[in-house]
């Protein structure tokens, strides 16, 4: 039997052949990440660690064992996108069925773009 000891975080990173640790690690790029990719969101980026332990009685209602376990989490805020112009296409009865974006022009949906100037065989312009 090998019996690990657990008297401060240092002893966390043994835990379970070091799965806490990766675990924590992988947060930890998250949180890293995600501070590089928006360096002007200065809402703060936070890794929570939780202790959880729950008793294990024996049959007289004594303290047989524990139960023990850790939570583990990282919050970042929440993305977002700009705003877009947007539409819907209709079925044929009226009912909303699809999104429809412009990707040349993100803040008008129904403007017009240069791909749709109507032009004759020789490129010139109509009208």
């Amino acid at each position: 039997m090998a019996l690990g000891t657990i008297k401060g975080l240092a002893d966390l990173a043994a835990l379970d052949g070091g799965k806490l640790e990766a675990a924590f690690r992988a947060r930890l790029l998250q949180v890293l990440d995600d501070l590089r990719d928006r360096p002007g969101d200065e809402h703060a980026r936070e890794i929570v660690l939780k202790m959880k332990a729950s008793p294990v009685a024996d049959a007289q209602g004594g303290l047989e064992g524990l139960k023990v376990w850790f939570e583990l989490a990282a919050k970042v805020p929440a993305g977002r996108t700009r705003d877009y112009s947007a539409d819907y296409q209709r079925s044929p009865a009226g009912a909303p069925v699809a999104l429809i974006y412009n990707d040349l022009s993100p803040e008008d949906v129904r403007q017009g773009t240069l791909d749709e100037v109507a032009t004759d065989a020789e490129g010139e312009v109509i009208g």
